[in-house]
């Protein structure tokens, strides 16, 4: 076999070796196999000695300036590029040496090409050469490669081998995809930009021609990275260096297969960022890139691959278009509250970061949904023991010995928190807990409530004086003539007046059609380029109405709100020959609608109060419609980045109508759905910020009938009271139901705080009983968490084993609507200060954050003063971006706090409450929970009653907007119904969570930790980092046994299960 000798004479140092030969995969009997191992030992030998070599050069390079340094780089280098071009696993295995042996391989070849000169670059061109091609090895594998390449300053010598090479070089290849990796890094490409690597690619691109190919692609992903940066842009914009970008997309169809996708789309990704800039849009209008990019549009195939690449190049050509903002008087909205004058005005974005989530709203708006909620936790009763009541029905009692006594030593333990209020303050919350101050809060004399005014401490006053014989729909519209909206209603709405629900059944998620959704964004284009087709005719204008025909106050004999829908059902608008609509009424939204087409119409929906945002929660009237012909609505002023209306969801449409017939109320309708990006400005002055488009097409049933149009089932504050009214007239005997004002909003609205339990017995004692925390509807759009609470409060109250059983071992706190003002106003997010109130947790303002600052002080009273902690803590949430039901929690391990991952996390504490949930929920989806503590999320309510409180079990419950997409509802949507359902299913869940978390504890206690279920396991004594809190086992008997799992729910077809 033949062998080589390489004498070192730096260092007198002489390498032996042989050279690389393909293996034998398999050997010929009685062949010697160690020899063979002894040959790859050797060769492993001389690879380290030549990497250790390298690395020596590289650190010694200054002082070998002469060509005996150059020659013995060139040595070095030779013979590793020979190892990594060797065949078969051989060259994997050299270029995994090159990777795995010593990070600083890559790093000592960049700083070896750094100390180049360009002379030695041209005059050692097989040193250049070999380093060259081990970097391109390197940097396919190298994730950390681009910030080498910045650290060694190699980005300008690299540059000059592409220069080298631009006339069509054999390194030219390896170069690109260097520069195509590096390019990724912000500060090499604009290193390179300011090197002046723009001449070198319009070199190469003028020589390379419009045909695909490889060279083609590279040279269009490096300018794709390059145009990240402001100075290669600029030169982008300004010299022929665009005009040949768009060489390609003008011959676009003369390609076929992959290549085509790959050199169109890296053109598109080049061209967005092109059009971000005034000089971008100017040279590629005056360039014919608008023609070409129409052309595109027009020729496009209809395959699916190619959806992606349609939707980029609508968002270029809306750019082009001209820059304008909504059809409206002003960003701000019709609806304003002006302040008192000792009120101060809050932060302009209210700490909301707009999903989610949720509402971190999207990726561009992280206001989204996924707002944290959290629970306490307590245990059962020393020693398990069961009383019987009165009635002879057993039930486990909660004592606070052992949990509680953990919450409160951890609060000790922790330092203050600099917004904690003083115990003497919190005494003014005693009032709200009076059943359970039968001796006093530790012999704090009992005070009146000085939150309600008059005789409220005893009742809410928006209920007084409603007579229990008022027929239901009188009684709606006698309650919401009381309540106070900045813009004064006109009606009231038919569904919330005759309690419109829905019918139960399941419907299926929405197919979506993208061809459906490559026609919109194409005429949504021509809408921009043809602005003159369009009608636009007036339809709907609220700030017109507010301003010049204002609502008179009512006269003595007509201060009640009504609704004549019915008088009006089959009688035609003579007036207009297109739709009438309405949204002044409770939680209505909508501000203006536009006639475009002969039945299409855009829509701008109302910002949240005092705010140029939060547009997301639709609810308003339609009337004058034509039965059974297809009208085209388009919300045109929606800012998340996606919606699930893209992924199966429906608006709902109530039919006055069909409800006079007796059939179902709301139902999900609507066809042609789709939510894409439009041409509209948003106010915040960046040219790329731009609003999007949900639009659906709906034949209504019937003509000449009056109809209603909303996000999702609308739940008023009004329906709240109404509800309120009925739970206080139909609880039993046996029930303790308390409705009281917590306290009144900026514009004087009630804020309802319910208390729930059994009576007081000498079995079964009142202060023996834990605490269940419960709160709702701090977004006004989440209508759906009103719902599921509504369900919850309904299970509590019934006369069933299940609500007498919770009665009686709790003691239940609910605010069913925190943000009051925004519920009435149809806003999404805020309330009437712009202030997310789900990021005042931390710090609520008293006069300004009323429901938040009340709703802590309650909580932190029952923690410190009356140590009390609560067994559990959830706030009801809506998300617009997820399907299903699931919770967010805390955990210690999954914290962003170093501090809070050093401590102890006991994962039984928080995980038992979801897995129930898993057991008899079948929309809840336990893979969608997370325990995760963000920092974003620190304000929350979740996070600050789990921190501040010390209350483990603290969590949100979020339910999807849409429907599921596992367990017996896959594939449809959630109604109303099943909202409730869902309350109902949690009351199911916290009956068993006592003594399944006391199991859980005793095998914690007994065994060092949580047993490993049959599906994983978490054994939390390995430390935070192995902690899997989904993997909490379970007692089937206690759980499944005793409460029954829903196998197949109601409603759902058989082969949904």
């Amino acid at each position: 076999m033949e062998s080589f000798i390489t004498y070192f004479p730096e260092t007198s140092t002489i390498l032996f070796g042989r050279a690389w030969e393909p293996r034998q995969r398999g050997g010929v009997s009685g062949q010697d196999t160690g020899y063979e191992d002894r040959l790859r030992m050797a060769d492993d030998g001389q690879a380290e000695v030549l990497l250790d070599r390298l690395r020596a050069l590289a650190a010694d390079r200054d002082g070998h300036k002469d060509g005996a340094g150059v020659e013995a780089l060139r040595v070095v280098s030779s013979k590793l590029h020979a190892r990594t071009i060797a065949q078969g696993g051989q060259r994997v295995a050299a270029v995994s040496q090159l990777m795995g042996s010593n990070s600083s391989t890559a790093s000592s070849l960049l700083r070896v090409m750094a100390t180049l000169s360009p002379k030695e670059v041209h005059a050692a061109e097989t040193l250049v050469s070999d380093l060259v091609w081990l970097l391109y090895r390197i940097a396919l594998r190298d994730p950390k490669f681009s910030s080498k390449v910045r650290a060694a300053g190699a980005s300008k010598v690299l540059h000059v081998v592409l220069r080298t090479q631009a006339s069509g070089g054999r390194l030219l290849l390896p170069a690109l995809h260097i520069l195509q990796v590096i390019t990724k890094n912000p500060s090499v490409s604009s290193a390179l930009a300011r090197d002046g690597v723009a001449p070198t690619l319009e070199k190469l691109l003028s020589g390379t021609g419009v045909l695909p190919s490889p060279r083609l692609r590279l040279i269009l992903l490096v300018i794709a990275n390059l145009c990240r940066t402001r100075p290669f842009l600029a030169r982008l914009c300004r010299g022929p260096l665009l005009p040949l970008l768009l060489r390609p997309m003008s011959r676009w169809d003369s390609f076929s297969g992959r290549v085509r996708l790959r050199i169109c789309q890296c053109t598109l990704v080049a061209l967005q960022y092109a059009v971000s800039s005034k000089a971008g849009r100017k040279a590629l209008v005056s360039g014919s890139g608008a023609a070409a990019l129409q052309r595109f549009c027009r020729l496009c195939p209809e395959e699916k691959a190619y959806d992606a690449m349609v939707s980029r190049v609508c968002g270029i050509l809306q750019q082009l278009g001209e820059r304008k903002g909504l059809p409206v008087q002003s960003w701000v909205g019709p609806a304003t509250f002006q302040y008192a004058p000792g009120d101060h005005w809050a932060d302009g974005d209210g700490g909301c970061s707009d999903d989610s989530g949720d509402e971190v709203d999207d990726a561009e708006d992280p206001d989204d949904d996924e707002d944290d909620d959290g629970e306490a936790e307590l245990d059962d009763e020393e020693g398990g023991a069961v009383r019987q009541d009165t009635s002879g029905q057993s039930s486990r009692r909660s004592s606070h010995r052992g949990s509680v006594q953990d919450v409160l030593d951890a609060m000790a333990e922790a330092p203050d928190s600099p917004h904690r209020r003083d115990s003497q303050e919190l005494v003014m919350y005693a009032p709200f807990c009076r059943e359970l101050l039968d001796t006093g809060p530790r012999g704090a004399e009992m005070k009146p409530n000085p939150l309600a005014a008059g005789d409220e401490s005893s009742g809410l006053a928006v209920l007084q004086g409603v007579c229990a014989t008022l027929p239901p729909r009188r009684a709606y519209c006698a309650l919401a003539s009381r309540v106070r909206a900045v813009v004064k209603a006109c009606k009231v709405a038919y569904p919330d007046m005759v309690g419109g629900g829905c019918g139960g059944q399941l419907q299926p998620l929405s197919p979506r059609d993208r061809r459906v959704c490559r026609a919109k964004l194409l005429q949504c284009v021509d809408r921009v380029l043809q602005p003159g087709q369009l009608w636009n005719i007036v339809a709907y204008d609220l700030d017109r109405l507010i301003a010049e025909v204002p609502i008179k106050p009512p006269s003595p004999d007509s201060r009640i709100l009504k609704n004549d829908d019915e008088s009006r059902l089959g009688s035609r608008q003579a007036s207009t020959n297109g739709l009438r609509f309405e949204s002044r009424f409770e939680s209505g939204n909508l501000r203006k609608a536009i006639q475009i087409g002969h039945r299409e119409y855009d829509l701008i929906l109302s910002s949240d109060v005092n705010s140029t945002k939060h547009h997301q929660w639709f609810y308003f009237e339609v009337c004058n419609m034509e039965g059974e012909a297809p009208y085209v609505f388009n919300i045109v002023n929606n800012e998340k980045a996606n919606s699930q209306f893209n992924f199966g969801m429906q608006p709902i449409v109530y039919s006055v109508r069909e409800a006079t017939l007796g059939r179902a109320g709301w139902t999900h309708m609507g066809t042609d759905i789709c939510y894409y990006r439009n041409s509209y400005q948003r106010p915040d002055g960046r040219r790329g910020r731009l609003y999007h488009t949900t639009t659906f097409s709906i034949k209504f049933p019937h003509s000449w009938d009056v109809c209603y149009i909303a996000y999702h089932y609308p739940y008023t504050y009004t329906q709240l009271l109404m509800q309120v009214l009925r739970w206080s007239r139909n609880a039993g005997e046996d029930v303790v139901f308390r409705a009281e004002p917590l306290c009144r909003t900026l514009n004087g609205n009630e804020v309802p705080l319910l208390t729930v339990t059994a009576k007081d017995t000498k079995q079964n004692p009142i202060q023996g009983r834990s605490i269940l925390f419960l709160t709702a509807r701090v977004h006004p759009g989440e209508s759906n968490s009103s719902h599921v609470i509504q369900g919850t409060l309904d299970a509590l109250l019934a006369p069933t084993a299940l609500g007498r059983a919770l009665r009686a071992a709790h003691v239940i706190k609910v605010v069913p609507m925190l943000n009051v003002e925004g519920v009435v106003n149809g806003c999404h997010r805020c309330g009437l200060t712009n202030d997310d109130l789900n990021r005042k947790w931390s710090k609520p303002d008293p006069k300004l954050h009323p429901s938040i600052y009340h709703t802590k002080g309650l909580l932190e009273y029952l923690t410190r003063v009356q140590r009390r902690p609560p067994f559990v803590f959830i706030d009801f949430h809506g998300h617009s971006r997820k399907k299903n039901i699931f919770v967010y929690g805390c955990s210690r391990a999954d914290s962003w706090s170093t501090a809070d991952r050093a401590q102890p996390d006991n994962p039984a504490e928080y995980a038992v409450l979801p897995q129930l949930m898993s057991l008899v929920a079948p929309a809840f989806s336990l893979s969608s929970c997370s325990y995760r503590v963000e920092r974003a999320r620190e304000a929350t309510a979740r996070v600050t009653v789990w921190r501040e409180l010390g209350v483990n079990r603290a969590y949100t419950l979020e339910a999807s907007y849409c429907g599921c997409d596992q367990g017996p509802y896959q594939g449809y949507q959630l109604s109303s119904a099943h909202l409730r359902e869902v309350g109902a299913n949690l009351c199911q869940a916290l009956a068993s969570l006592p003594e399944e978390t006391e199991r859980q504890r005793r095998l914690q206690q007994g065994q060092g930790g949580l047993q490993q279920g049959q599906g994983g396991g978490m054994t939390p004594a390995q430390g935070p980092a192995a902690v899997v809190p989904t993997m909490v086992k379970l007692s089937p008997l206690s759980v499944v046994a005793r409460l029954g799992a829903n196998a197949v729910p109601a409603g759902v077809p058989a082969s949904a299960s």
